[in-house]
């Protein structure tokens, strides 16, 4: 009679099942990771976006394609300008956010307001004398029963 080995066939296969699972898992957020890139690529830059630019210590030509590609979804200010300075950004930097920001505001007041989807139009009020027969017959149904 043959003695199970330890370690043997069946920790084996344990584990390549585990790095399986693994690899699985890695491939799954590998695949969420690159769709989040992807749909940050189509949006404009926030400001939290800049200031992370600007701590990881992008290069102004980075940063200035980017804003050239995306835009920026905020209205710059002088406080904002501060703290981007303070960051790190270049005065070419600074300025092409400003212009970003204005074509921001340009398009916004250019652009009809979007609908709102989740809202359906109220139904029509009945009639007022389309009650009162309701009311009406009601009370002579009720006669009936009695």
């Amino acid at each position: 009679m043959a003695q199970a080995e330890p370690g043997g066939r069946a920790g084996r296969e344990g584990f390549h099942l585990k790095k399986r699972i693994i690899q699985v898992v890695l491939l799954a957020a590998l695949a969420i990771f690159a769709g989040g890139l992807l749909r940050a690529q189509d949006t404009p830059l926030s400001v939290n976006e800049v200031k992370v630019l600007l701590i990881g210590q992008a290069k102004p030509e980075k940063i200035l394609d980017l804003i050239q590609k995306r835009g920026v979804d905020f209205v710059m200010n002088p406080d904002l300008a501060k703290q981007f300075h303070d960051l790190g950004a270049t005065d070419e930097v600074i300025d092409a956010i400003q212009r970003a920001s204005e074509r921001r505001a340009k398009t916004a007041q250019a652009a009809p307001p979007p609908a709102n989807k989740n809202t359906s139009p109220a139904p029509p009020s009945p009639p007022a004398s389309a009650s009162a027969p309701a009311a009406s017959s009601s009370s002579s149904v009720e006669e009936k029963i009695k």
